[in-house]
């Protein structure tokens, strides 16, 4: 992924669910699986300086989706601002 990402120069990247297989989060925003599975994963030198904006997907209704919103106030990058959310692009 870092590699299309430094090749195509995004703005930004949409993550369309499931961002936790298994079942989600099952912690709070606080849970050590934010740095795990996210912030050690898409931690290239391109990644690590755009924004990722997720929605929850089928896994993560299994695990706790309010997690996953609170950890935006806790990422720059990881960008989940409520249940349902739009970015405008101009």
């Amino acid at each position: 992924m870092e590699y299309v990402a430094e090749t195509l120069k995004p703005e930004f990247v949409v993550m369309l669910g499931d961002n936790f297989y298994g079942s989600g989060i099952h912690g709070s925003e606080y849970d050590p699986r934010f740095q795990k599975t996210f912030e050690n994963v898409y931690n290239g030198s391109y990644l690590a300086t755009i924004p990722l904006y997720a929605i929850a997907g089928n896994h993560d209704h299994g695990g706790n989706v309010s997690a996953q919103i609170g950890y935006s106030k806790h990422s720059k990058r990881w960008k989940y601002p409520d249940w349902w959310h739009s970015h405008e692009v101009r």
